[in-house]
């Protein structure tokens, strides 16, 4: 991919002077427009915390939404029968959310960016090439002005467009034209460092998607996994867009039941493993007070575990070299957001019956994941891994997640489940991660990370 910001740019477009930039975006395709758009807002959307903190969850269900939805036609894998009307339904919501009007310039603008990547996805492909032109780059720009007034401390407006502002170097940031899942494989801020302020908003946003994971898990996985360039679950993505518009109307707990819901149905083909059976909720829920009892302890297994995942991951990925986990070991990815829900919940003081229900929610899902996990590792170790990874891969997966990570999470599993052996919750992860050991490598040299084309 070329560099679109740029005066040559690509296929000669100038995305400093708007007139050019509209008129190369209207030959382009609406999943172009759409995949443009929708990063450009995701770079930014974390300025919404910049607004009170109680309003957040009322101003990130109607923009995460709409994100994901112009995310998803992005990929061009969906037809129109199956959500456009839902995606021009939230174009409207997104641009006027159920909260009062953003006060903030930064915020207001990361808003501006987010509405009209959902009107790209809300356009017809026959009809309204021009207006997903004008609305992609009005996305693109609205981006700009954002991170431009955060990077600069400032609170007043900016102009989107103008060759002596700032502003015009991050109009089209760096983007590509293409429409697969590996233009998605990219970091959000992969060509230019990421501004401090931005950075902070960043880190700021997911500890508050964090603080109550089982509302925001999917959310912040997602986000998280869109802004590292390493969010593969599509499927999972693409029905959650088509969760139906009175759900999405009872707010971010009924949202996240679908999810539940969704996630279960594509596991039916992997039946639950039995060493990971489904916790009793009455016992589980007086298990609950016994942890509360000793919140620091509590709080100390979960967060332990949480940085021993992120380190491993973190380690495997630098080492691999490689954009994401090997597929039987993608669970692994949701487990520390709902562990650091866990550990603030359990530090934010108190026994009441509200806290032990949420509790007991948090470990349910961490059990739900677990048996994925598990289901998956089962299910590909009746399959060979011989050829199937490079040298780098196979040595990166046995540093990062050797006995001590393993060990860690399965001591953390047994303090919240409370029930099972460590050895045996997880039996199907320190399988697998033998099996690695003696895996023959791939024959090939070449690099292990998917085809990509910078932008």
């Amino acid at each position: 991919m070329d560099d679109v910001a740029g005066g040559g740019g690509l296929a000669g477009a100038d995305f400093s002077d708007r007139k050019k930039a509209e008129a190369w975006l209207e030959k382009q395709s609406i999943e172009v427009c759409c995949a443009l758009a929708s990063r450009a807002a995701l770079r930014v959307c974390a300025n919404l915390c910049i607004e009170d903190e109680p309003n957040f969850p009322l101003l990130a269900l109607p923009y995460f939404r709409a994100m994901l939805t112009s995310t998803v036609r992005g990929l061009g894998r969906t037809s129109d029968a199956d959500w456009l009307r839902s995606a021009s339904v939230l174009a409207h919501t997104a641009a006027d959310p159920p909260s009062s009007p953003l006060s903030t310039h930064p915020a207001a603008y990361s808003g501006d960016s987010i509405s009209s990547a959902a009107y790209v996805a809300a356009a017809d492909n026959s009809t309204d090439s021009a207006s997903a032109a004008a609305s992609a780059l009005f996305s693109s720009a609205s981006a700009a002005s954002a991170a431009d007034l955060v990077a600069s401390g400032q609170s007043g407006h900016a102009a989107a467009f103008g060759s002596g502002h700032p502003a015009a170097k991050w109009a089209a940031f760096k983007d590509s034209t293409r429409t697969d899942i590996t233009d998605y494989l990219i970091k959000l801020w992969h060509d230019i460092e990421v501004p401090r302020g931005i950075a902070e908003n960043h880190d700021t946003f997911l500890a508050i998607l964090k603080s109550d994971a089982t509302k925001w898990v999917f959310w912040h996985d997602w986000y998280l996994g869109m802004w590292e360039g390493r969010f593969t679950d599509w499927d999972l993505a693409i029905d959650v867009a088509k969760i139906p518009d009175d759900v999405w109307e009872e707010g971010a707990k009924a949202v996240a039941k679908a999810i539940h819901e969704i996630e279960a149905r594509q596991e039916t083909d992997l039946p639950r493993p039995d060493n990971v059976p489904e916790l009793d909720r009455s016992k589980l829920l007086n298990y609950v007070q016994k942890l509360l009892a000793n919140p620091d302890m509590t709080a100390l297994a979960a967060e332990g575990a949480a940085q021993t995942l992120r380190q491993a991951i973190a380690t495997y990925l630098r080492d691999a070299p490689a954009n994401t986990l090997p597929d039987a070991l993608a669970h692994l990815e949701g487990l520390p957001t709902l562990l650091d829900g866990i550990a603030t919940l359990a530090k934010s003081g108190g026994r009441s019956e509200a806290k032990v229900r949420q509790m007991a929610d948090l470990i349910e899902a961490l059990n739900a994941k677990v048996a994925q996990l598990e289901a998956q590792l089962k299910e590909a170790r009746t399959k060979t891994v011989n050829g199937l990874f490079t040298q780098n891969m196979l040595r990166a997966a046995g540093t990062a997640f050797g006995a001590g990570a393993v060990a860690t999470l399965g001591l953390s599993v047994r303090h919240f489940f409370g029930e099972w052996p460590d050895e045996f919750t997880l039996e199907n992860l320190r399988g697998f991660l033998i099996d690695l050991e003696t895996a023959t490598p791939i024959e090939s040299t070449n690099s292990s990370l998917p085809p990509a084309t910078d932008v």
